[in-house]
């Protein structure tokens, strides 16, 4: 707290030494040592807390054809980029739309999977009426650009030719948003977005006449 606190002396004529402080001015301004009291600073520590830069459609996740009644079939995707500190969430509604393509039925076997492809959320159904998907799996955002695929089963009665546009507010439908190092509550500001669009293309078989053999006699 002071010089005095801390006592040197000379080896050679034990002399007792006060060690100097800082002289105030502005080459001292970084020095740890001060003119005045603590005499010497500690480290210092900057606690930031997490923030998200960046929650939106993921473009390396693009629109595609998408089979009915196949497993882990890609739905959308979705990128993060937290700052600060990793970030957990512990429940999550993704909005399903769709055109106006005949079939009715629901996507199931949902599931949120990283770019290593570990499933970090679900699987789940959406709900009756086909429109939302809540996971309530919490989620682990870590520090820096990831990217997050969502995968499941398109229902058999699906028409051909339906577009899948999924969706998601982490303003509203992302919920106890906390850091991992602070443990504070952290508010989101992004708004409604939607992923990529996903065209459902039945298999189709045209059978007709080759032209070899020709006809002939035999």
């Amino acid at each position: 707290y002071k010089t005095t606190d801390l006592y040197l002396s000379g080896d050679t004529y034990g002399y007792g030494i006060t060690p100097p402080a800082g002289s105030g001015t502005a080459a001292d301004a970084t020095s740890e040592f001060t003119a005045g009291t603590p005499w010497f600073d500690g480290s210092k520590v900057t606690v930031s807390a997490g923030s998200a830069t960046l929650i939106g459609k993921a473009n390396s996740v693009p629109a595609q054809n998408i089979a009915v009644n196949v497993p882990n079939q890609v739905l959308g995707g979705y990128e993060t980029d937290f700052k600060g500190e990793s970030v957990s969430v512990s429940s999550t509604k993704i909005t399903v739309a769709t055109s106006s393509g005949s079939g009715t039925g629901v996507l199931t076997n949902v599931t949120i999977v990283d770019e290593n492809g570990a499933v970090v959320a679900g699987p789940v159904d959406a709900d009756t009426a086909g429109t939302l998907l809540t996971f309530t799996d919490t989620i682990t955002y870590p520090v820096g650009k990831k990217t997050y695929t969502l995968k499941g089963k398109v229902a058999s009665a699906i028409g051909n030719g339906t577009i899948y546009t999924l969706s998601t507010a982490p303003t509203t439908q992302w919920t106890t948003v906390r850091g991992q190092t602070t443990g504070n509550t952290i508010t989101l500001s992004q708004t409604s977005f939607d992923m990529n669009q996903m065209t459902v293309k039945a298999a189709a078989l045209a059978v007709g006449v080759s032209a070899t053999p020709v006809a002939q006699n035999i």
